[in-house]
């Protein structure tokens, strides 16, 4: 078993979010790609992608369960875990109770509300507390705001919109569009489902066409007027993941039903519980 320094592999990915709306056009990811120079017209290509994005469910709130592994091979951390409690609102507040073992064993809980967050390792009685921006001095310069995730899930690609994109291969199974760049910023190269109309990969790459993020979709539902995809994965090259498979969806409850959702970390027993700044958090893999 291995326990290291909970970075974005844990803290970030999990705490599903906004991020997209401060900075218009441009994507909030790692590196955003510059837009591009001149507008060149696929439209073929562009209405592709405008009904992938329209046929999301884009919504204010998400409930589920499911699963959700992370691993960081460089690090050799690996880890596992069942999510028997995920509630979300647009735009920065969710709660992730995990467990291992069949629901025996809690493993970590989870809650952010605002620009701050509550980390609590039952195995070590410790809470560690702090705000998003500790969270990404923690992540040892990954660039990569965990507020993402929750725009990405409940409102999808919409900026993708914003850019030029050029037509590359194309079969009856996807289809696949790159954004028009200069040829020194990073850039985008979006794959899509042309029968399905949905979105199955993002990818961030650099100047030189290599990958350093990318972000995966898969097994939409049919859920609240709209599709969505019930397995969830972020990449960062090929050492680290994290990939979520949920179940039991249930979108757009309104927020005030949530509420006691985020209860509960905030009353533990302080004689009994440790607390500890965000950016030591720690968590024990799966054995090796």
């Amino acid at each position: 078993m291995r326990s290291r320094a909970i970075t974005l592999l844990v803290l970030g990915a999990v705490a599903l979010t906004s991020g997209l709306t401060a900075c218009a056009p441009a994507l909030r990811a790692p590196n955003a790609p510059a837009t591009a120079v001149a507008p060149v017209t696929d439209q073929y290509g562009k209405e592709m992608l405008a009904a992938a994005i329209n046929a999301r469910a884009a919504v204010e709130t998400l409930v589920a369960k499911g699963d959700m592994r992370i691993q960081d091979r460089a690090n050799k951390f690996s880890l596992g875990v069942q999510i028997d409690q995920m509630a979300a609102v647009y735009p920065d507040r969710l709660r992730l109770k995990t467990s291992k073992l069949a629901g025996t064993v809690e493993a970590f809980d989870i809650l952010m509300r605002d620009n701050n967050i509550a980390f609590f390792v039952p195995r070590h009685h410790t809470l560690y507390v702090g705000t998003v921006g500790q969270l990404k001095q923690a992540q040892g310069g990954l660039n990569f705001s965990p507020e993402i995730m929750l725009d990405r899930l409940l409102h999808g690609s919409r900026p993708l919109l914003n850019y030029e994109w050029r037509t590359g291969s194309r079969d009856n199974k996807s289809l696949t569009l790159e954004q028009v760049h200069r040829p020194d910023s990073n850039y985008l190269r979006v794959t899509l489902d042309p029968r399905q109309k949905v979105i199955l990969r993002v990818a961030y790459l650099n100047p030189a066409g290599g990958e350093y993020f990318v972000e995966e979709y898969d097994n939409y539902r049919a859920l609240n007027g709209g599709l969505f995809p019930t397995r969830f994965a972020l990449l960062w090259g090929d050492e680290r993941f994290v990939r979520f498979n949920l179940k039991d969806v249930e979108l757009g409850r309104s927020a005030a039903a949530l509420g006691e959702a985020f209860a509960g970390i905030d009353n533990l027993d302080m004689e009994r519980v440790k607390r500890q700044p965000l950016q030591d958090a720690r968590v024990d893999g799966d054995e090796q």
